[in-house]
């Protein structure tokens, strides 16, 4: 399997945990019930754990993009353009997930150490977490774009 491939698999992971996680702690926030903020805790740090693994193969994938003409000589000029912009993407906005691998940690933590602090920073963790599903939602818009004809019939979507 190749980075592309690998990239492919794993991308919705960060999205669609995040929501998972996000629907989670707001039950446990509405019910005041540690153990469902405990659970979206921890599925927002599984989630967002997987930043690093979409991230590797994404770099991986567009450097391979960037070394073989044969996979060149089959994109369009739209098809570039987007895999650039992608990778621009990507690297800006994957600070907010990687922000939360620490603010998950912080609510288990405070879960057991500083209970106090349990619902405030829960409510920050889903805060964080709405605005990384949405930078998510945006850097996977411009990756959509992208077309490979091993991945699809039709040619890219013009640059905007």
């Amino acid at each position: 399997m190749n980075p592309e491939h690998i990239h492919l698999l794993v991308n919705h992971i960060p999205i669609h945990g995040l929501i998972f996680a996000i629907i989670a702690t707001i039950i446990g926030l509405i019910w005041k019930s540690k153990q469902v903020i405990i659970t979206g805790a921890v599925l927002t740090l599984l989630s967002s754990l997987s930043i690093p693994v979409v991230m590797g193969s994404g770099e991986a994938a567009y450097e391979r993009h960037q070394k073989e003409p044969n996979i060149v000589q089959h994109m369009d000029m739209g098809g570039m353009h987007w895999a650039k912009k992608h990778y621009e993407n990507a690297e800006k906005g994957a600070k907010a997930t990687y922000l939360l691998i620490l603010l998950s940690a912080g609510v288990l933590a405070a879960a057991k150490f500083k209970p106090t602090w349990l619902f405030r920073l829960a409510w920050v963790m889903v805060f964080v977490a709405l605005a990384s599903v949405s930078l998510n939602a945006w850097i996977a818009s411009s990756g959509g774009k992208i077309r490979r004809p091993d991945f699809h019939t039709t040619s890219s979507v013009e640059h905007e």
